[in-house]
């Protein structure tokens, strides 16, 4: 009896034996999926603050890209502006300078009658009465005639000033 007693007992202990190996295994089963589970939890995490990096980057680019589109085209419409504005001070150039060119040839053409025509003509009087003078007048009357012959030559004078100012020298250059 002590003999199967002492097997029971042997039996026992390893029965109790293998429970706790196969508990110690359990538990390692236990922790390796705990480990498995952390691992995976940690690997989602990164891939979580991956995926919002990338996210957070095209978001950025997608509004740097918006604001420089908007920039890019406002500067085409200050670009347009500026166009416009010269082609319009272009006109307005070129239109003063129709209207100045009209108007120096007008005062040339001006210039021109005075002196030609109106100058000529009081030239020719005045060398009528120089002759005329001469031949026709007494002495008392003379003086009289000088002074009026006086101021027609200073009338072609005047007249010969005036054209030359209507057409100065500098504007023909």
């Amino acid at each position: 009896k002590l003999e199967i007693q002492k097997k029971i007992n042997e039996y026992e202990a390893k029965f109790q034996n293998k429970l706790q190996e196969k508990e110690l295994h359990l538990l390692k089963n236990e922790q390796q999926e705990v480990s498995l589970k952390l691992r995976n939890s940690k690997l989602y995490t990164a891939l979580a603050l991956a995926g919002m990096t990338i996210m957070l980057l095209v978001v950025f680019l997608i509004f740097g890209y918006y604001k420089n589109s908007k920039k890019m085209l406002m500067q085409k419409e200050i670009i347009h502006e500026q166009k416009n504005k010269e082609t319009e001070k272009a006109k307005q150039l070129a239109l003063t300078r129709a209207i100045l060119s009209g108007q120096e040839k007008e005062r040339e053409r001006i210039a021109k009658d005075l002196h030609d025509s109106l100058g000529g003509m009081l030239s020719s009087i005045s060398t009528k009465f120089s002759t005329w003078d001469s031949k026709f007048l007494d002495e008392e009357g003379r003086d009289e005639f000088q002074k009026n012959k006086e101021q027609l030559d200073n009338a072609i004078s005047e007249l010969r000033n005036i054209s030359r100012s209507l057409m100065p020298e500098t504007l023909l250059k």
